[in-house]
């Protein structure tokens, strides 16, 4: 899910674009953002009551939805107001708050399943893959960001953008650089959502995971113990 979701990063390069060639400043992102910033840490107080009635699938779905229900509201306002600042900013303002609102939930939940991932994976082989994951998921992302890089570079060439203090760009220019930063990216990220259909851990199979997983490390322990005890009693045997 995570190296599908790198799909998406397409829109990273045409952040600046955005704030400087298609707002006018960069200082707009900030007061953008103002009104969402409680929201931040608010979100991590109700986290704990969500964790209690959705599911972690559920809420991860919730971490991603909600910010992309955010920019396509933002962007079916704005896409033919781009020059308006008193409709813009307020479409935007919305946008933050919707990424605020679920902020806690997309910090905590991807984390909290990839380890349940690698529990399930020593439940089902024995074995723990925390490192073999962690590369592999590490650096099949950097080479679709490369990739990503790649075709973003040659969009800005293709949207007719021209660089240069005091250039104004088109308004087709604008539009499309407000494109490929909002909605673009969720359409080519979509796919991270097709592993979490198969996702299958609901909270009976956790239960009985986490069960036998502490029952087979306490029987480790166990051995390990009496392997060491034996081990004592032996050399003191052999020493007497």
């Amino acid at each position: 899910s995570d190296i599908l979701s790198a799909f998406g990063n397409v829109g990273g390069p045409f952040s600046n674009m955005f704030w400087l060639d298609v707002m006018g400043s960069a200082s707009l992102q900030v007061i953008c953002g103002v009104p969402a910033s409680p929201l931040t840490y608010v979100s991590y107080m109700y986290l704990p009551k969500l964790r209690k009635k959705f599911s972690t699938k559920t809420l991860w779905v919730m971490s991603r939805l909600v910010p992309e229900i955010g920019w396509v509201v933002a962007f079916l306002i704005g896409f033919n107001n781009l020059d308006n600042l008193w409709i813009m900013i307020p479409a935007l303002m919305f946008r933050e708050m919707c990424i605020s609102a679920v902020y806690s939930i997309g910090k905590v939940i991807p984390q909290l399943m990839q380890q349940e991932i690698i529990d399930y994976g020593e439940w089902k082989t024995g074995k723990r893959t925390e490192a073999m994951t962690s590369f592999i998921s590490g650096l099949a992302t950097k080479i679709v960001n490369q990739v990503q890089n790649a075709i973003s570079t040659a969009v800005v060439s293709f949207i007719g953008y021209e660089a240069g203090v005091g250039t104004v760009q088109s308004m087709k220019t604008k539009q499309a650089i407000f494109a490929m930063y909002s909605v673009i990216p969720i359409i080519l990220g979509i796919f991270a959502y097709i592993p979490m259909f198969m996702y299958k851990l609901d909270d009976k199979t956790k239960t009985i995971m986490y069960h036998e997983l502490t029952e087979r490390r306490n029987n480790i322990i166990k051995k390990s113990q009496e392997n060491v005890i034996e081990g004592a009693v032996k050399v003191t045997t052999e020493e007497a």
